[in-house]
This record gives structure tokens, sequence and C-alpha cells, in this order.
């Protein structure tokens, strides 16, 4: 676990730097204004989770309820239904995770409970074409096509 520990702490360590700066001006955020925002993305948190073991709510849980407070961090959890279900009862995701706003890609929406949802059952498909998934906004699902693939060579189209 030592080289997992090592591969974590410069996102531990911005936010322990952020935190002392944070609570030595009192709790002012304007101290905070010099620092840019952050959007952090974790793909496979679960996994994550599996490996660090006993180690996960110190290296990640623990800063990602830090962060909150200092409303500099974003994060973008990328995983699967059946694996962020099992995250759900952790406290960092209550924290963290808002279930009005994600994304879904592919079928399944109106049948999973991960996100809340304003919207008729009805009113999402069941079925939608490749390529296409819902942008969930304040517990509104939008389908959208996403791009699966990029090719250089169409920038000169653009």
């Amino acid at each position: 676990n030592k080289m997992n520990e090592g591969m974590l702490m410069p996102y531990k360590k911005v936010i322990d730097d952020l935190s002392d700066i944070y609570v030595k001006s009192g709790y002012d955020s304007e101290s905070l204004s010099n620092y840019g925002d952050m959007i952090i993305v974790i793909v496979g948190i679960n996994k994550i989770k599996t490996i660090l073991g006993q180690d996960f709510d110190s290296l990640v849980g623990q800063p990602m309820m830090a962060s909150k407070k200092l409303s500099k961090m974003s994060y973008i959890l990328v995983e699967t239904f059946d694996n962020l279900k099992k995250l759900e009862y952790d406290l960092w995701y209550k924290d963290i995770v808002n279930s009005t706003r994600g994304i879904w890609i592919g079928n399944g929406l109106a049948e999973q409970s991960v996100f809340k949802l304003y919207a008729s059952a009805k009113s999402i498909s069941n079925s939608i074409p490749n390529n296409f998934g819902y942008n969930i906004v304040s517990g509104i699902p939008s389908l959208f096509k996403y791009i699966e693939s990029y090719d250089a060579e169409e920038d000169d189209l653009l």
C-alpha cells in the first residue's frame, strides 16, 4: 500500500495545504481566492477503495470531505451503477455526491436508484440508440448524443 499512498499524496497535500490556509485565515473563503478551481476525475473509485482497503478513508474519503468546505474542488466519478450503489452509504459519498446531477450513458435510467429523478419513468426511454445518454440536472434528465471517438482530421471541418 506504500505505492498507493505515494500516488495519492499530492492530492492529499493540496487539500491539506488549502485547509491550513483556510483555517489560519479564520475560515475566510477570500483567503483561497488566489487558487484556481479544480476538477478531479476519478475513474473506478470502487476499485480504488478495494485496493486501498482500510487506507481509503484517510487517503481519499476524508480529504474529499475536507475539500467540500473549501469550495475549490469538484469531483467527477466515473463508475458503473452497481459499483456506485455499493458506495452510497459511505460518509464521503453522502457528503460529496449530488444524486440529482450526473450523466447516465446507455439504457436503464428509469430502473436505476442512484439518481433522484423528477421525471416520470414514461418520459425516459428504455431503448435509446448507441452513443446516447442522459444529462441529469436538478433531477431532470435530458437525452444527448455523445462522441465515442474523435479523429484529428475532423478539426478541418470545425
